[in-house]
């Protein structure tokens, strides 16, 4: 049955209605689902900032599951390896350039290692200045946290760093590339070194993914792009009465 809205009649057309049914819902959905990533992203940052939790061991664990462990307090047991180190490209701290400098760490059994991000250096003033990260090989416990290794945007193509000298240069590089560079095996994952261990450099961790206030900006658009589908659905179907079309 036709609905008056004032001088004009609402007549859906069965094509317009089709696409409403079909985009509305859709529309909505993309809305709730980046509501759903924002509370994620909250829990995440106040999990992070929380800082609870007791250290898992890491060298009681042989396969760690580091996306569902991410940010986790640990520990280790180990040696640094500061003879072969990497200095993670174009990381910035307080508007300056620089690096985060990855030092392997040999578990006592010596089939495990872990990569260690030390923190926050300033870079050189030029390329070949490379900043000074020396550290001691002495056995030692740490504490940190659980993180993935940080990735682009874009993933680029790694190419072989220039000459056989350490530390060596990487951009967002992998778990693999890390491995086949050293020669042995590395667990899947980093270690952020906590500020209260010493040999460490800038460390003022946070999490390395968007904040829950851009998914809530997504999912406002994407309601908004909904409320404007159903404005635009009902106005191309506003139709003027018969007698006034014959008029």
């Amino acid at each position: 049955m036709p609905l008056s809205f004032g001088a004009r009649v609402f007549r859906p057309g069965w094509l317009p209605t089709l696409g409403l049914l079909l985009l509305l819902p859709l529309l909505i959905g993309l809305g709730v689902w980046q509501l759903d990533r924002a509370a994620q992203k909250r829990e995440l940052f106040e999990q992070f900032e929380a800082d609870a939790g007791a250290a898992l061991s890491i060298n009681r664990v042989h396969e760690i599951d580091a996306s569902a462990l991410r940010y986790s307090n640990a520990s280790v047991t180990g040696r640094y390896d500061g003879a072969h180190q990497f200095l993670l490209d174009s990381m910035t701290h307080a508007g300056r350039v620089g690096y985060h400098v990855l030092t392997p760490l040999r578990l006592p059994d010596a089939r495990r290692h872990v990569i260690v991000n030390r923190g926050w250096v300033p870079a050189g003033v030029t390329r070949d200045d490379l900043p000074d990260v020396p550290v001691e090989a002495n056995l030692r416990e740490l504490g940190g946290r659980i993180a993935l290794p940080p990735r682009p945007g874009i993933r680029l193509e790694q190419t072989p760093a220039d000459g056989d000298g350490w530390p060596q240069v990487v951009f967002y590089p992998t778990i693999e590339t890390l491995e086949t560079r050293l020669g042995y095996p590395l667990d899947n994952y980093f270690l952020l070194l906590a500020p209260r261990e010493p040999d460490g450099f800038v460390r003022e961790w946070r999490p390395d993914v968007p904040g829950p206030a851009r998914h809530i900006g997504y999912a406002v658009q994407w309601f908004a792009l909904a409320l404007a589908l159903l404005i635009i659905y009902v106005v191309v179907n506003l139709e003027k009465p018969d007698a006034d079309r014959r008029a």
